[in-house]
């Protein structure tokens, strides 16, 4: 499938926009090492808030639906609709800002970065938000690490927008996962 011609152009925008520090920025947030010290937090805050057997079943949870996510984005979307990313696009390729040579795989749709961590924001937003008032902050972090990947160049603004629908789906699926598991089986999770 070919990108459309409005998110090539709208694409070729947003990735022109940087500057050195811009880029040293996105490529850092893009890189998913970097993430470890917000799922730390996360981890830590959890027990700390919640116990350790709710902190161990969420885990569980996230743990599917980034399984999940991943799965569907890379294994399921990405041979199925068979579209490049911008860095192997034939018609704009040449004119893709990207960072440190890194071009990424020749398929784009839909991005794993953006299903994953739309996973994590929702599986934890939805867990936390009656408790945790700021819960909504980790769909910051989803825009940033998510815009992050049209700014090193290798991927289209439905590329996106797919990978948040796909973690949306995996987060669901993961909850009525764990929480079947939960009723089947007894399963008490008060500290």
């Amino acid at each position: 499938m070919e990108p459309f011609g409005w998110e090539r152009e709208l694409f070729l925008y947003l990735n022109s926009h940087h500057t050195a520090l811009s880029d040293t920025f996105f490529w850092w947030i893009t890189t998913p090492i970097n993430s470890w010290p917000l799922y730390l937090f996360i981890i830590i805050f959890s027990y700390l808030k919640f116990g350790w057997k709710k902190t161990v079943f969420w885990l569980v949870g996230l743990g599917i639906a980034i399984g999940l996510a991943d799965v569907i984005a890379s294994q399921i979307f990405k041979p199925l609709v068979n579209r490049p990313r911008p860095t192997h696009d034939p018609v704009i390729k040449d004119m893709v800002h990207y960072l440190n040579d890194y071009r990424g795989g020749p398929l784009g749709f839909v991005s794993s970065h953006a299903s994953t961590s739309m996973a994590i924001a929702l599986f934890f937003f939805l867990e936390w938000h009656k408790q945790v008032k700021w819960s909504w902050i980790f769909f910051i972090w989803t825009a940033l690490y998510s815009y992050s990947r049209i700014a090193v160049g290798v991927h289209f603004v439905g590329d996106i927008f797919g990978g948040w629908l796909v973690g949306i789906l995996s987060v669901y699926l993961a909850r009525e996962i764990i929480y079947w598991v939960q009723n089947k089986y007894q399963i008490q999770l008060d500290k």
